[in-house]
């Protein structure tokens, strides 16, 4: 089941407030950036602890959260006091390894592998070069 009483926020109508909204946005990233550890990126949901931490790909780890604060940020929604752009190359060779992909060559998957990664890379640092790694 989707929803829960026990475990879900009842809805209710109420009227749309666009300041309650950005303030609500802002305050969930500046939660989150308080959450980052350089080495352990983010905590793992204690509901998700059956997984790994951390996680590094777009889907369900730290290249989504990056992305997502970013994505924020570029809309205007909140302003971020971190720079992640540093810790993005770092995810690469740690999924790698997660997803249990062999090798040195790319593993291309959107969501699991380097593509979202190196997407999220190429946001930051737009270039023409193709990556290597």
């Amino acid at each position: 089941m989707l929803f829960s009483t026990d475990r879900h926020e009842p809805l209710i109508p109420i009227a749309w407030d666009e300041a309650l909204a950005r303030e609500t946005i802002a305050q969930i990233a500046s939660e989150t950036e308080a959450r980052f550890s350089p080495e352990a990126l983010w905590p793992t949901h204690p509901n998700d602890s059956a997984r790994s931490a951390p996680s590094f790909m777009l889907y369900w780890g730290a290249c989504g959260v990056f992305w997502t604060l970013r994505c924020l940020q570029a809309r205007g929604a909140c302003r971020l006091r971190g720079d992640y752009a540093p810790f993005v190359d770092s995810l690469l060779e740690p999924n790698r390894k997660a997803m249990g992909h062999r090798g040195p060559s790319a593993f291309g998957s959107y969501l699991m592998g380097d593509t979202g990664i190196q997407l999220l890379r190429y946001w930051n640092e737009p270039s023409g070069e193709r990556p290597t790694s």
